[in-house]
C-alpha cells in the first residue's frame, strides 16, 4: 500500500484558457468519481510533477475538493513531456470499501 501525499487543488477559473493556465504554472484537471459530480480544478504544475516523478499515483486532495484520489489519466506534450491535463478519480469511501473486501475474503 502506498502512502498518499497531499495535493492541493483549487477551483478552476473557466474564463482562463487551459493554455494560459499552463503558462501561469498550473495544470487543468478534472476530478470525478462514483456518485460525485465532475469538477474542473487546477493543480500547481511544479507540485504535481515532483510527486509524479517520485512515483506517486495516489493523492490526498485538499483545498476545493478533499478526499483520497488516484491518478486516472495524464496527458503530456509529445515533445516536452510536460503535463497538459490530469484526470483524478475520487474515492470518498476508499477505506470502507477495502475493509469490506478484506472481510469478504477472510471468511
Amino acid at each position: 500500500m502506498t502512502t498518499q501525499h497531499e495535493l492541493k487543488v483549487a477551483e478552476r477559473d473557466t474564463t482562463i484558457t487551459p493554455r494560459h493556465l499552463r503558462e501561469a504554472g498550473y495544470i487543468p484537471a478534472t476530478v470525478y468519481g462514483h456518485g460525485v459530480p465532475s469538477q474542473n480544478v487546477q493543480l500547481r504544475a511544479h507540485e504535481f510533477q515532483q510527486l509524479f516523478m517520485h512515483g506517486q499515483r495516489e493523492f490526498q486532495l485538499t483545498g476545493f475538493i478533499s478526499g483520497p484520489a488516484k491518478l486516472q489519466n495524464l496527458n503530456r506534450d509529445a515533445v516536452t513531456q510536460k503535463p497538459i491535463s490530469v484526470e483524478l478519480h475520487l474515492n470518498p469511501q476508499a477505506k470502507g470499501r477495502q475493509a469490506t473486501k478484506k472481510a469478504a475474503h477472510s471468511k
